[in-house]
Order: C-alpha cells, then sequence, then structure tokens
C-alpha cells in the first residue's frame, strides 16, 4: 500500500457481526457518516473514504447517544477529524 497505510480491522462487535474494512479494495477511511434511517427507525454509521464511497459494512444504533458515542470512537480509531457543525466558523 502506499504512504506504508495498512487497512485496519475494527475489532467491535456491531449485532453479533465485527465490522472488517481491512476487505475493503477502496481508499483509506476519510470520514464516518451518521443519518437516521426513517424505515428501520435507527441511526446508521458508515466509514467513507475521500470519494465518498463506503467502506466495510454500516453499523446500526437505536440510540442517538450510543450511535454518537460510537461515531467518535470510529474517528478515534482512524484518526479521522471530526466535522464541524453546521454554521460553526
Amino acid at each position: 500500500m502506499k504512504d506504508g497505510w495498512k487497512k485496519p480491522i475494527i475489532k467491535m462487535m456491531i449485532r453479533g457481526k465485527p465490522i472488517d474494512v481491512s476487505k475493503s479494495k477502496i481508499g483509506k477511511p476519510h470520514h464516518v457518516d451518521m443519518f437516521w434511517d426513517r424505515h428501520s427507525k435507527t441511526w446508521v454509521l458508515t466509514i467513507k473514504d475521500k470519494n465518498g464511497f463506503q467502506i466495510g459494512d454500516a453499523a446500526y444504533e437505536s440510540n442517538k447517544k450510543r450511535a454518537m458515542e460510537l461515531k467518535q470512537e470510529l474517528e478515534g480509531e482512524y484518526k479521522i477529524p471530526s466535522k464541524p457543525k453546521r454554521g460553526v466558523k
């Protein structure tokens, strides 16, 4: 891989299945998206590369607080800077 980057493996279990980005052939993690899915009534978290392609499987949480904690854990694990909130300079 370029720049000595190795694809990390998330050791976290989500609903009994680990999220594993090591099988991805897309770029390195760039940001974590979090959104509410009205149909399943869950928060969905996805890790994306700089082109916006999803890396690995999505994670699902029914609790917003837990979803935000999981997002911070993923950003910390992959050393992804948090996006500033809208309207904040």
